[in-house]
């Protein structure tokens, strides 16, 4: 699986970007996945991020609503509206992206010496 997640909409945008203009991946091969909190709107939260992603919601997964309150978490000016997960499992598309930060981080560490 390959993923990442966030609160704030432009680093899954850029996430996003990367992975199918980069690596041409299917913008359709994406699955969202909700982390939200039971205080929520969350039919108004999926909206949010469908639109801000441009993601239709046929490729959300059900929300998972924490059982606390959203009010409990002190957010120190994080986006309020959950935490959103994009991704794909493709196992020979992670292992390549693996692969190449590691060469990555092997000459950068070899630069540093």
């Amino acid at each position: 699986m390959l993923s990442i997640s966030n609160t704030d909409p432009s680093i899954i945008k850029f996430f996003i970007t990367w992975l199918t203009k980069s690596l041409k991946v299917p913008r359709e091969k994406l699955k969202v996945h909700l982390h939200l909190y039971k205080d929520m709107n969350i039919q108004k939260e999926i909206q949010f991020w469908s639109k801000n992603l441009k993601t239709p919601q046929n490729q959300f997964n059900k929300p998972y609503i924490k059982k606390s309150s959203s009010e409990t978490i002190n957010h120190k000016g994080a986006f309020g509206h959950g935490t959103c997960n994009v991704g794909l499992g493709d196992a020979r598309l992670s292992e390549k992206v693996l692969m190449a930060i590691k060469a990555i981080t092997d000459k950068y560490n070899k630069m540093r010496t």
